[in-house]
């Protein structure tokens, strides 16, 4: 299974009362942004609290999955403990975790696959948790195309993106399920692109996560989706 992995950053608790994890977890955000020892990395707050910058790169454009982070920032957790915190969209995890590991992000936020991928190529990323213990990852389309187990992707043509982890997963399930990667094409869209292209019939179905496109694909059509 496939579990959110998240390597150089933490997830802020969703409610400002509890502190439970506090103690350990917001020490390695400041860890990980107090070592410039100038102020080019600093800023301060509307009541001149100084705070360190510090930027977050997504494994995609904002969805549910992110809100704990936007909710520290608009309840000014993030600030009340010295950061100022810079939320960026990603366009999949292999190129979070590519850019973590070159310094273009100070943390990033990714799947295991793509995590471990790096690693294995030398990028030089940690993994400090994980977030989800089940993969929201799936083949999504509407319901009318009558596809009712793997073998019925065979000949079809499926939206994905090139960076993200379903790329690297995707071939895996296709072997496991006694297909080849020739028997089912997989049209390079970008992240904006995959739901519209399932809407307008450009491609069957779709790389992506349950709790991300599937609803939002279904909510634009007003057709279901499996």
């Amino acid at each position: 299974m496939i579990g959110r992995q998240v390597w150089g950053t933490v997830a802020t608790p969703p409610e400002e009362e509890n502190t439970q994890h506090r103690p350990c977890l917001v020490p390695l955000l400041l860890a990980a942004t107090a070592c410039g020892g100038d102020d080019s990395g600093t800023s301060t707050s509307s009541s001149g609290k100084k705070l360190d910058k510090v930027t977050l790169t997504l494994n995609w454009y904002p969805y549910g999955e992110h809100a704990p982070f936007y909710y520290g920032k608009q309840q000014k957790i993030f600030e009340k403990h010295g950061i100022d915190l810079d939320i960026r969209a990603g366009q999949g995890s292999q190129k979070t975790v590519q850019a973590t590991g070159a310094g273009q992000t100070d943390f990033g936020w990714a799947d295991t696959p793509a995590v471990l991928s790096g690693v294995d190529a030398g990028v030089k990323v940690k993994s400090l948790g994980v977030f989800l213990q089940t993969t929201p990852s799936s083949v999504q389309f509407f319901e009318s195309q009558n596809i009712k187990s793997p073998a019925d992707l065979k000949g079809r043509t499926i939206a994905g993106t090139a960076g993200d982890a379903l790329s690297k997963t995707f071939p895996i399930f296709l072997e496991k399920n006694g297909l080849s990667e020739s028997d089912v094409k997989v049209q390079n869209t970008d992240p904006a692109g995959k739901i519209a292209a399932v809407i307008s019939g450009k491609t069957d179905g779709l790389l992506g996560y349950a709790s991300d496109q599937g609803p939002t694909m279904q909510n634009k059509a007003k057709k279901p989706v499996s």
